[in-house]
């Protein structure tokens, strides 16, 4: 069997599974697989297309489901008031290219509906997004208010800032691009050391995690935290 009739079976074989699927699971862009099945009418259309966490879509990635489903209806799911698409352009806001389809749609007078309960965040951490980007129409879930804390809040709050002010002299762009600040580590170390030990427990993985937006700011809280166990 040759290589061509062999991609043909195959392509032939994926189209009769998506048809006979009532539900098919795919990424935005890989859709685009599915455009030779619907181009030669092998694969029927669908009813109706769920695009989850729209917000965070380029426009032209969510048109690719749209338009090879040959569906006359779409449900975006998302949330425009959070993290956008991540376009790596410097004229990615001026053209638009980073705007999504979901925020052109709100932008032009749809309007999207509001699920007013959030469940993840502790009121402590969800009131600055409540009232800051929602003005007060999202709500804590009961079941948030209810969730059982943790030993360590008695010692810190669930969300603080601290203005280490001292710390701006110490930040240093390594050679690779990323930011090193040697003190903001050592702070965040003897914090950890101090729960842990205040506690009485070690800082279990599965309940306490260290986030920077930089690698070698990870790698020097790393190398702090090691030699504080050592």
């Amino acid at each position: 069997v040759s290589y061509a009739d062999q991609k043909m079976l195959k392509e032939e074989l994926e189209a009769a599974i998506i048809s006979s699927a009532q539900v098919v699971f795919v990424t935005a862009n890989s859709a685009a697989r599915m455009r030779p099945y619907m181009a030669r009418g092998t694969c029927r259309a669908f009813d109706v297309v769920v695009v989850d966490e729209a917000a965070q879509a380029t426009e032209p990635s969510t048109l690719i489901p749209i338009e090879l489903a040959g569906c006359s209806s779409c449900v975006l799911v998302g949330d425009d008031l959070q993290l956008p698409p991540t376009v790596f352009t410097p004229q990615a806001e001026s053209s638009f290219i980073s705007r999504s389809l979901f925020e052109r749609l709100r932008q032009t007078g749809h309007s999207a509906e509001l699920l007013e309960e959030q469940y993840r965040m502790v009121p402590e951490l969800s009131a600055f997004p409540r009232l800051h980007f929602y003005g007060g129409r999202l709500l804590d879930s009961p079941k948030v208010l209810e969730r059982p804390r943790s030993a360590m809040h008695d010692l810190l709050p669930p969300f603080l800032f601290v203005d280490l002010a001292s710390s701006a002299g110490s930040a240093k762009r390594m050679p690779c691009g990323s930011w090193q600040n040697e003190e903001e580590a050592r702070l965040v170390a003897s914090l950890a050391a101090m729960l842990a030990e205040e506690t009485r427990c070690q800082l279990r993985k599965s309940e306490s995690s260290l986030h920077t937006g930089h690698s070698r700011h990870a790698s020097s809280k790393r190398s702090v935290l090691t030699l504080r166990c050592a």
